[in-house]
């Protein structure tokens, strides 16, 4: 566009030369009748928008072309960078990729410090302004990018030391009041022993809504107590196809070992 091999961002020397003004408050109005100026597609057909004038801490509004700029003749493609485009430094194509912001980093230097003549001490006696920074996490947005790496469409696979629980016990066959009080055994037991289970207890849901159930909550362990298991307890990872009937005491051991790993 311009004829240049590498286009940066000006200094903070070269802003207040050109504009006047201290950084941020740079405009199109009032610039030096010498500057060639190139203007960016995304202005292209604003209206009663906002820039600066070229004069510290003020900034004009309802900015209107034609009538308090003159319309460019053409609008470039500046400002974002496309897939396909080089680095200006090393030539590396730029690849675009779905992404979701689950954190950020915001350097304040020492911006709020001397606002508010916030110091330390330094290992000379000399007080110095503290450095700050701003560190966000984004704790429900960052649950929603689990589920989308670690899930599917009809399952949620929780990674094992973020889950809501470690284990989804279901019972089935509980109008049997053998098989019930065999299920609530065991919940028991897997309290006592420390671990955090989710007991499905409901009497009159179906096997197959409780399964459903269950792959949508994603606990990493499902152990399932019903008529057909006689006595034992089938337990199976999420995520995986084989499951295998236990006791109680390696049911309680196996998912010791399990979790063993998240703490």
């Amino acid at each position: 566009i311009i004829n240049c091999k590498n286009l940066d961002l000006a200094d903070e020397e070269t802003v207040k030369r050109v504009t006047k003004a201290e950084v941020g408050y740079a405009g199109l109005i009032g610039l030096p009748g010498d500057l060639e100026i190139f203007v960016d597609d995304s202005l292209e057909g604003l209206s009663n928008f906002e820039c600066g004038a070229n004069e510290t801490n003020i900034h004009l509004v309802n900015v209107n072309w034609e009538r308090d700029l003159e319309l460019p003749t053409r609008f470039y493609d500046l400002k974002t960078a496309k897939e396909g485009d080089l680095h200006p430094e090393t030539q590396e194509i730029y690849e675009v990729y779905k992404a979701s912001e689950v954190g950020n980093i915001f350097p304040l230097n020492t911006k709020y410090s001397e606002d508010f003549n916030y110091k330390y001490t330094n290992e000379n006696g000399e007080e110095k302004y503290v450095y700050m920074g701003s560190y966000g996490i984004g704790t429900t947005r960052l649950m929603g990018v689990v589920v989308e790496v670690f899930g599917s469409k009809n399952e949620i696979k929780w990674p094992k030391n973020i889950a809501p629980y470690q284990l989804h016990l279901i019972g089935l066959n509980l109008e049997d009041s053998e098989v019930q009080n065999n299920a609530e055994d065991v919940y028991e037991h897997l309290k006592k022993a420390g671990i955090e289970v989710l007991f499905d207890d409901r009497i009159e849901t179906r096997a197959g809504e409780k399964f459903a159930d269950a792959e949508l909550i994603g606990c990493p362990l499902r152990a399932v107590v019903s008529k057909k298991s006689a006595g034992l307890i089938e337990l199976k990872e999420v995520g995986k196809d084989e499951s295998r009937l236990i006791n109680l005491d390696q049911l309680i051991e196996e998912a010791k070992t399990f979790f063993i790993s998240a703490k």
